[in-house]
């Protein structure tokens, strides 16, 4: 499915057989979410059972 008003960067990318870098994250602080999406990253994984996460962490974690 093509998305001409929201066209996927990632998917395209993969197509195109392009490296992705990302992170993932076990830190539970929405300023450290923050950070790592400043960084650049292409991908970002919010880890919800290795980490000390849960519904009241990753809401502003979302947010940021």
């Amino acid at each position: 499915m093509n998305n001409d008003v929201f066209p996927n960067k990632f998917k395209a990318a993969l197509a195109a057989k392009q490296v992705q870098i990302g992170c993932w994250s076990a830190l539970s602080n929405p300023i450290s979410t923050e950070v790592l999406g400043l960084a650049g990253f292409d991908w970002l994984v919010l880890d919800g059972e290795h980490a000390p996460n849960d519904i009241s962490t990753f809401i502003p974690q979302l947010m940021a």
